[in-house]
């Protein structure tokens, strides 16, 4: 049966007048059915017991209309966040007053029309293979909810989302981050006043699960279809499905100090952000998909040498990621058992499996040093790793070294190896058990043996 909403009667007499919408009167819906944030997302407007959100939405609703300079976006985050905006007294003054001018309204109307956009509760994807489908709008419209402070996480992730927090830090990389999100917001404002059918895109969010096949067993030939790729994953062609290295937490450290290639993704491609209310921390066997994504910004450099480069001239560039996590190697001989093979095998199998879904048309997979920066992951037992979970899906793999040459040309030695000895996936399985126990380093370079 269809959910079906009541308005209640008891509201802030108040409206907000926005210049992308019009007049947005204050509405509060009472969901009929039971819902949690174990199982959907919470919106603000929903006046339902014990909901924190709401109570901050009554609170800072008739602030919205004034939101012209730091102390009144202080005031409101008073409500929402104990965060200072550092960040934001540090801008220079022409930043500043486009910030203000532009940006905050935008943001205040994308917040405000939420209840319009959500009729129906959002049902997390929280089962094997699940999807949330929404559209570019109301993607816009949770992340400002989340720019305002409104959304908060389950107590057993607070500890890594608020994102009001990012506005307190001070350096070139929040500074550039913040500049990401002008972008994105500026560009989704001129979309909403000129009607852009751009807006009703559809981006889909998957939680994807892999059973743990028996490696050990498989009798499929190991396949050697693999393309060396220069340059960055991202700069791939639009219908490859293009890795992002992620720690545990989706989207890592993007709301603090973090820059590192998962950061970058997300802030060139904000409409990723949602991921973090959708699936705060992976399981085991567990990856997460974004289809259909528009990248917004540039930006040159890494780490603390990143730079904002502009807005993204053209709607054009999207993107499907799939984001996993690699096991961080601080004692480097964990990587080498037959536990830390296998915990890697699976997450890369649920990381490219075919999924039912209309999304997965088994684009080829972009990849590279998975786990090799951060997580101090060995490159060359990762790519095996990588080789053998593609084998067993069928999924052609597009590899990047990054300009790393050495381990370019033992790849390449590696692989015509494999098309000379034709080893099946038991084969290769058990072969880099025996030799990562014993001798990683030679693991590209003895296949002659197997």
């Amino acid at each position: 049966m269809k959910r079906r909403t009541s308005v209640s009667q008891s509201l802030p007499s108040c409206s907000y007048f926005s210049p992308l919408f019009g007049e947005i009167p204050f509405v509060a819906i009472t969901p009929q059915e039971i819902i949690h944030s174990e199982t959907h997302i919470i919106l603000p407007c929903y006046s339902i017991p014990s909901c924190t959100s709401f109570q901050l939405w009554c609170s800072i609703f008739p602030l919205l209309s004034n939101l012209s300079n730091i102390s009144e976006l202080t005031r409101l985050y008073s409500f929402t966040s104990p965060a200072s905006l550092s960040l934001l007294q540090s801008l220079p003054p022409i930043e500043s007053s486009h910030f203000f001018r532009d940006t905050i309204p935008i943001i205040a109307s994308l917040a405000a029309i939420h209840p319009k956009l959500f009729p129906t509760p959002l049902i997390l994807p929280t089962t094997p293979n699940s999807i949330l489908r929404l559209n570019r709008l109301q993607v816009a419209s949770l992340f400002a909810l989340s720019f305002l402070g409104l959304f908060r996480l389950p107590l057993k992730f607070q500890d890594a989302k608020q994102f009001p927090r990012c506005l307190s830090i001070v350096d070139k990389v929040s500074a550039t981050k913040l500049r990401c999100y002008m972008a994105y917001f500026s560009t989704i404002g001129i979309a909403i006043i000129n009607k852009d059918p751009i807006l009703q895109e559809q981006i889909t969010y998957q939680r994807v699960y892999g059973e743990s096949p028996q490696w050990s067993n498989i009798s499929i030939p190991v396949s050697a279809n693999v393309t060396i790729v220069d340059g960055l994953i991202e700069k791939e062609n639009r219908n490859v499905l293009k890795a992002v290295f992620s720690s545990k937490a989706v989207g890592g450290n993007v709301l603090e100090d973090g820059c590192s290639q998962e950061e970058i993704m997300f802030i060139k491609c904000p409409e990723c952000m949602v991921a973090l209310l959708i699936a705060p921390v992976l399981n085991a066997n567990e990856s997460f998909r974004i289809y259909n994504v528009l990248q917004y910004s540039e930006v040159t450099g890494y780490a603390t040498e990143i730079s904002f480069k502009g807005n993204v001239a053209s709607l054009q560039l999207k993107h499907d990621f799939v984001i996993f996590d690699a096991l961080i190697c601080v004692d480097k001989k964990l990587q080498y058992t037959q536990y830390g093979i296998d915990r890697e095998l699976n997450k890369v199998f649920s990381a490219i499996k075919k999924t039912d879904d209309d999304c997965d048309v088994m684009q080829p997979f972009a990849t590279g040093k998975w786990g090799c920066g951060s997580m101090l992951g060995d490159s060359r037992l990762k790519f095996i790793i990588q080789l053998l979970a593609s084998s067993l899906t069928g999924r052609e793999m597009r590899y990047h070294p990054l300009n790393d040459i050495q381990h370019q040309n033992e790849i390449t030695a590696f692989l015509q190896a494999i098309k000379n000895k034709k080893p099946t996936i038991q084969e290769l399985y058990n072969y880099t058990l025996a030799l990562a126990s014993t001798n990683p380093s030679s693991l590209l370079t003895r296949i002659t043996q197997l």
